[in-house]
């Protein structure tokens, strides 16, 4: 849909993202929230290229914190089994506002980015 419709979420964004002074997120079920950000990339990148472009100021609560991690792996809110049930397949993600470096030695997996990757750091809640 978003190639589809480029037109209406270049303006939707542009109205929405680029002229917001601030943007503010909600607190809830990490995983399903990072899900959602990870189902439409051209959204989030846009939320991400403008934030780190210094337009709005991104302001997270609990949740919306967490999804804007390098890593959301860290929360106590997700459990055994949530994000293999709930996170994107790693051929529909994008790596594109991640670099390499493996946080914990474990590997670097897709399942577990934080999907507006907006902080540098892993964050603990």
């Amino acid at each position: 849909l978003n190639e589809k419709y480029a037109a209406a979420l270049d303006k939707w964004c542009t109205e929405n993202i680029d002229t917001a002074d601030i943007i503010v997120g909600q607190g809830g079920e990490v995983v399903m929230l990072n899900m959602a950000w990870q189902c439409n990339q051209a959204v989030a990148s846009r939320l991400v290229n403008a934030v780190r472009a210094n337009g709005p100021v991104y302001a997270g609560l609990s949740a919306s914190t967490m999804v804007a991690a390098k890593s959301m792996e860290m929360t106590g809110e997700s459990q055994p089994g949530w994000i293999e049930a709930f996170a994107a397949d790693k051929k529909y993600l994008s790596k594109a506002q991640f670099d390499v470096n493996d946080l914990d030695g474990d590997g670097i997996k897709a399942n577990v980015l934080g999907a507006l990757p907006l902080l540098e750091a892993p964050i603990a809640m």
